[in-house]
């Protein structure tokens, strides 16, 4: 299968409100800007056992949805 290298943006229109695992993200020292979309599901619990059967080096796992306003995020 060929690599499908999209951007964040091209990857949120794909994959709606879905979490996503992409392998060799490229990012501009802050955020991602494009990778290579692997797998993606509704489910985060999908994603991470995909994941851990892959074994990938360089990975990215994202949330495509909006991410409601009192939810806290700890990166």
């Amino acid at each position: 299968m060929p690599k499908q290298i999209l951007t964040m943006t091209e990857i949120a229109e794909q994959c709606p409100d879905e979490w996503v695992l992409l392998a060799n993200p490229v990012s501009d020292g802050f955020r991602v800007q494009r990778g290579e979309l692997i797998y993606h599901s509704k489910r985060k619990d999908d994603v991470h056992k995909k994941l851990f059967i892959l074994k990938l080096k360089s990975v990215g796992v994202f949330w495509t949805g909006e991410i409601p306003k009192d939810l806290v995020v700890v990166l």
